[in-house]
């Protein structure tokens, strides 16, 4: 089965030096309607009535669901869309109602996304505390199908993960192993300036 994760994750960039310019940049996608981060196609390819059912319920279910819904897993080659949400027949209905032409298959939850949403910006709020203890987190976010929250650790130790859930009190940490990602140089341009800089002169006294 192929799966494809929507929601919200928070990673930490790298800055890189080039050409005597610094770039650092990051890229935090929190709260609101976060877009729908689809997976490279498989050979089968992507199903456009998967893909057209999942372009409406996500940003519905975001808003009108918080409390509820988890996630969605796409499966492509059986042309089914898993809802994972907390148990809420207001939002089944609704899926039934949203959805034709494909399979919806809805499953129970542990988290809704809002949950997992406050528990991965504890973790990244934290990184500067993680650092001095010898964990250096590089990047968080919610598992689709509502279990918890996955956290990227240089070293992806299992006393990582150990450390995470005794802090937060919780066992839905995950620690996986993932390095920052590295944001692309910028380069100054071999072209100089078609206009002189005029210098500042400083005003006569």
């Amino acid at each position: 089965m192929r799966r494809v994760r929507l929601g919200s994750v928070a990673v930490v960039v790298a800055a890189v030096v080039g050409a005597g310019v610094v770039a650092g940049c990051g890229d935090e996608a929190a709260g609101g309607l976060p877009a729908i981060p689809y997976a490279s196609p498989v050979p089968s390819g992507n199903d456009p009535a998967v893909m057209a059912a999942a372009e409406v319920l996500n940003p519905l279910l975001l808003q009108d669901f918080a409390a509820s819904f988890a996630g969605l897993v796409l499966d492509h080659d059986k042309r089914v869309v898993i809802v994972y949400r907390k148990p809420d027949a207001a939002l089944d209905a609704r899926v039934r109602e949203k959805v034709k032409g494909v399979t919806v298959e809805l499953r129970d939850a542990r988290m809704s996304q809002r949950e997992m949403a406050d528990l991965r910006d504890r973790v990244i709020g934290d990184i500067g505390y993680w650092g001095e203890r010898g964990v250096a987190v590089n990047g968080a976010g919610p598992k689709p199908d509502g279990s918890g929250v996955e956290v990227m650790t240089t070293s992806g130790d299992s006393s990582d993960q150990e450390k995470l859930r005794a802090h937060y009190r919780t066992d839905a940490i995950l620690v996986t192993q993932g390095q920052p990602v590295i944001a692309a140089p910028m380069t100054v341009p071999a072209t100089p300036l078609k206009r002189p800089i005029t210098p500042i002169t400083p005003p006569p006294r």
